[in-house]
């Protein structure tokens, strides 16, 4: 098995340790579950994690698939799960180096939700050091266009923003909307209410980055229809002991001939590490494949992500990605 694309994650929690395992699972001969068996021409078999950073007090030093956890940048407050102080972290120009020296091809972003200015140092720095840079995380990253136009400088390619689970209640969310819109019913408006366990859902409920996700949520669902609908979803609670698993509720209300309401309610359950998996998996092989296309990659951000630069629906998004990575 090649490791021909060396991968970084910024950020060591439960998404990065799915994404982590994924490789280890699907990478000698692929399996159930494993959504595409080649994107861009290469199989997870070639993708290696290399560096993990966290500043996670917890974490730090700690072996995590074949490296250990560094400290990695803290410009933020500190997120709401480690407000006790349990917090490592070192400065920018020792963590270049070591993405310099482990030769990074990838970096996958997967810090706490709020911490903005430690997600957009993390692409400056990458960006400089022509690694391509997929975020994961609501951070205005790929929509900052300063950061965009560096990696178009650069020729390295720069995907986000705002992971869309492969199957959460976002996209099940954008499904419905489609299909009821291709059956003929007018959607009059809908909610989605989420609530989770994971230490991401607890920092998301900071009002200011609650509001910032419920926006984006509910852009990306309205998205799906040709006209403009009443829509509001977001994370509502906090459940410790839910750990990383989600609880969504749906309630969509269409208009049907003669008036004729259409309700539906829709409870589903999902595990956010397991959803990210394969979003994450095909991000890092295709922005591996765009090397050479410098700044924002268009297909793969619309595709695998909730606020892309330019969007697109759910149909059009997974057929161009289609054509362009899974020929």
């Amino acid at each position: 098995m090649s490791s021909l694309i060396r991968v970084a994650l910024f950020g060591a929690g439960n998404s990065a340790g799915a994404f982590a395992d994924s490789i280890q699972r699907y990478g000698r001969r692929g399996g159930e579950g494993l959504w595409h068996e080649r994107v861009g021409g290469h199989t997870v078999g070639e993708l290696k994690v290399v560096l993990a950073y966290d500043v996670d007090g917890d974490k730090v030093g700690k072996a995590f698939h074949g490296t250990k956890v560094r400290p990695g940048l803290l410009l933020d407050e500190p997120p709401r799960h480690l407000t006790q102080g349990g917090f490592r972290e070192q400065g920018e120009a020792s963590l270049e180096g070591e993405l310099k020296r482990a030769k990074v091809d990838v970096a996958l972003n997967l810090i706490s939700s709020g911490q903005e200015r430690s997600s957009k140092k993390y692409a400056e720095i990458c960006g400089r050091l022509g690694i391509a840079f997929v975020n994961g995380t609501p951070a205005l990253v790929a929509n900052d266009r300063k950061i965009a136009s560096a990696f178009r400088r650069e020729g390295v390619p720069l995907v986000g923003d705002d992971l869309l689970s492969q199957m959460g209640g976002t996209m099940l969310h954008k499904g419905i909307m489609d299909f009821l819109q291709q059956r003929g019913i007018r959607v009059v408006k809908s909610y989605q209410l989420d609530v989770g366990g994971s230490p991401d859902t607890l920092n998301t409920l900071k009002d200011e980055i609650r509001a910032f996700k419920r926006g984006i949520k509910s852009q990306s669902i309205a998205e799906e229809l040709p006209y403009k609908v009443d829509t509001v979803a977001g994370t509502t609670d906090f459940v410790e002991f839910m750990g990383s698993k989600r609880t969504v509720y749906l309630w969509i209300v269409g208009r049907g001939p003669l008036d004729e309401p259409y309700v539906m309610d829709v409870f589903f359950k999902s595990s956010d590490p397991v959803n990210a998996a394969n979003i994450l998996l095909d991000s890092a092989r295709a922005a591996f494949a765009a090397r050479g296309r410098g700044g924002v990659e268009e297909v793969i951000s619309a595709f695998g992500f909730k606020n892309p630069p330019k969007r697109a629906g759910v149909k059009r998004a997974m057929a161009a990605f289609e054509k362009l990575y899974l020929k």
